[in-house]
């Protein structure tokens, strides 16, 4: 897979903030369609980037070079606000209108773990509307690993949807 998210030190030189929005957008529409030309499928993208929207211009041009076609491609979107229904739809269409997508493979909610019981059927919804084919859960293993395990298995008890993926940082 290839994640997507371009930092500040990613960058040697001292710049302006618009250069270096620039220079962010371009070395990410490059790293994108080098990663195309090497067989990369996997991309991970998140709303929180701020190289989102050069990430699906990398994409469609890359389908326009024959690099790869959207169905060869697994797309991996995160999003990290989901205060209620409405946020977590505008947070996918987000998400969506960047990438240059109809929908994602794999939808990733980035949240804090007290508030996937809540947001979880909001995100079942979008999977149920074709927006994602699969969910991932994240970040209850900040919880602790006896906490983790708990909280999970309650969030998974309440759930219509399992959770594809669930990730965390070991």
């Amino acid at each position: 897979g290839f994640g997507t998210c371009f930092l500040p030190e990613d960058l040697s030189e001292r710049m302006s903030e618009q250069d270096f929005r620039r220079a962010a957008d371009e070395r990410t529409e490059a790293a994108v369609l080098a990663a195309l030309r090497a067989g990369v499928r996997l991309f991970e993208s998140s709303n929180k980037h701020m190289n989102q929207p050069a990430v699906g211009r990398a994409l469609v041009r890359g389908a326009a070079e024959g690099l790869a076609a959207r169905s060869e491609l697994f797309l991996v979107g995160r999003i990290c606000r989901c205060r209620d229904e409405a946020e977590v739809k505008r947070e996918v269409d987000m998400l969506l209108g960047e990438l240059r997508v109809e929908f994602v493979d794999l939808l990733l909610m980035d949240i804090p773990p007290e508030r996937a019981p809540v947001a979880w059927p909001w995100a079942e919804a979008l999977h149920r509307d074709g927006r994602a084919r699969s969910l991932g859960a994240a970040n209850f293993d900040l919880l602790g690993p006896k906490v983790c395990v708990e909280i999970f298995r309650d969030f998974l008890a309440g759930v219509r949807i399992p959770p594809a993926v669930v990730a965390m940082e070991v």
